[in-house]
């Protein structure tokens, strides 16, 4: 079982999967968060003066003028379409590809909308921002004392996770909550309900999933109950929206239409560590020692995937108020927010970000660090992921071999969608393969160099013949073939089990250096 790197969980999971195929056990319909005691959105009125002259109404009335439904999502980006013919073609095509044809302008519309906003405004955009900043401090203001008898009502906990050991609130929730709500947030009560009660972490909807995903291939018969299978279930590959460099390179082109686009970013220190858990009992660290100690989490805990889903809501939020208050185009990598605007009103709004978070959600002054990380291992994995080692390694040693100039961009193909995906994201399951792609893209920033993954079908790969020893289209193409030592940088690989990130790094490049074509003088032509 090690082998297969499986872990308690999995063993629980297919003792469940036993039971159940062969009628041993019986399911009960259950609610998504019957796990937990209900609970309700806490009440709150919005009072604004019916006239709409308050500078956050008039705001809200840009906002639902446009017509458009706020989604956080990144929109799907257009995928290459090579010729689908043979390896020839494909690496032909390749070749003729431009910088342009691999970042085509693909904007969120809610962003673009706040971009074209902000042209519209001109020079009254300042002044805009400034009276929208200087309202909602003065909502802060008003709602202070209605706030301190609104949040008496929620759990001891939480009352404390939002003082932060302060003795007073940091988090102006009444007042997001008026925002939120004013400008027609989707689903703001439900956020709302847990900002006030605090985050569930856990649940039956994971477990229900892998048992529908059973169902499918015919490894279960049922369900004897429907009500909870139903129920709140997530669509398949559903994961947490998120904006990245697709985002960043299309508001950038966006932007330099119209002038100098200047980009800002921003992390969110604490993030998890700042929102409370609904069940601390269920969030211990153990510290050994004698005796050994158990603590409990009041807040949501790093590293569990509840955790992000939580913190990405309120982070959704942050943007959806960014973009209708201050047409600030903020978008967000789970903790990192970032926007790009016209250098003349760049820095402004800058400011009216920060001001705005700042005066919703202030911050403790220390980032969380180890306190917030739950300790887990990860073993060595064999089978099928072997072959997902070399299809990653192999695109890590061929741009190490070549070193390509700082600067340059670097356009990849992979056959292989697990180590395609691993590359694009930066990290893998498997702690030794993280390691290598977080010293691989070190590597890659310190040299500032460009890369892209994309999907290539093994037809159309024009190394696949090599790894099966068919030379025919190299040497049709006229390849040299060329042997390298790797000696150097298969030796550093067997020190990822027992050295840390920060020095595996270093020393990851002075292996880089061991088989780069430039340290032993080669001459390499350009491709025409």
């Amino acid at each position: 079982m090690i082998g297969n790197s499986w872990h308690l969980p999995t063993c629980r999971f297919l003792l469940f999967a036993v039971l159940l195929a062969n009628q041993a056990i019986s399911l009960q319909a259950l609610g998504q968060d019957s796990r937990y005691t209900q609970v309700q959105t806490p009440l709150l009125e919005v009072r604004f003066h019916p006239d709409g002259s308050r500078p956050l109404c008039r705001m809200a009335s840009f906002w639902r003028r446009s017509g458009i439904n706020w989604d956080p999502k990144e929109p799907r980006q257009p995928q290459l379409q090579p010729p689908g013919r043979d390896e020839f073609a494909h690496f032909q095509w390749a070749l003729s590809l431009q910088w342009l044809d691999l970042f085509p302008v693909n904007l969120n519309r809610c962003l673009q909308w706040a971009l074209d906003m902000q042209q519209h405004m001109g020079a009254s955009l300042q002044q805009w921002r400034d009276s929208v900043r200087e309202d909602v401090q003065a909502l802060v203001r008003e709602l202070a004392e209605e706030q301190e008898a609104w949040m008496s009502a929620a759990p001891a906990h939480v009352i404390r996770v939002y003082k932060q050991g302060t003795g007073r609130n940091v988090v102006s929730l009444l007042v997001m909550a008026h925002l939120l709500q004013l400008f027609a947030f989707p689903e703001f009560e439900l956020l709302v309900r847990d900002l006030f009660h605090s985050f569930p972490l856990l649940g039956p909807e994971t477990l229900r999933s892998e048992v529908e995903a059973e169902a499918k291939k015919d490894r279960f018969v049922g369900p004897f109950g429907t009500a909870w299978l139903r129920a709140n279930s997530k669509e398949e590959g559903d994961v947490p929206p998120y904006a990245g460099t697709q985002t960043v390179i299309s508001q950038l082109r966006y932007v330099a239409t119209t002038g100098q686009p200047r980009l800002f970013a921003v992390d969110h220190e604490g993030a998890y560590r700042s929102l409370p858990v609904r069940k601390p009992s269920e969030c211990c660290t153990i510290l050994p020692g004698d005796p050994a100690a158990v603590w409990m989490h009041q807040v949501l805990p790093f590293s569990s995937s509840g955790s992000v889903w939580s913190y990405i809501r309120v982070a959704d939020a942050l943007c959806f108020l960014s973009i209708v208050l201050l047409w600030l185009a903020a978008a967000h990598f789970v903790d990192d927010f970032f926007g790009c605007e016209r250098l003349e009103s760049a820095d402004h709004g800058f400011q009216g970000f920060q001001g705005i978070r700042d005066s919703l959600t202030s911050c403790a002054a220390e980032p969380a660090k180890l306190a917030g990380k739950l300790g887990f291992a990860t073993s060595w994995m064999f089978g099928s992921a072997y072959i997902f080692w070399l299809e990653m390694l192999a695109q890590v040693l061929a741009l190490l071999r070549i070193r390509p100039q700082p600067g340059s961009h670097v356009l990849c193909f992979c056959d292989n969608v697990a180590a395609e995906h691993a590359l694009r994201k930066g990290y893998s399951k498997d702690e030794r393969f993280t390691k290598v792609l977080a010293c691989f893209w070190s590597w890659v920033a310190d040299r500032s160099l460009s890369l892209t993954f994309h999907r290539v079908s093994s037809k159309e790969n024009c190394s696949d013949g090599v790894s099966r020893d068919n030379w025919q289209f190299a040497d049709d193409c006229g390849f040299e073939k060329l042997e390298v030592d790797f000696h150097n940088f298969y030796q550093w690989l067997t020190t990822l089990d027992h050295t840390d990130l920060d020095v595996l790094v270093p020393t990851f490049a002075q292996a880089a250096d061991s088989v780069s074509a430039h340290q032993i003088g080669e001459q390499r032509a350009e491709v025409a």
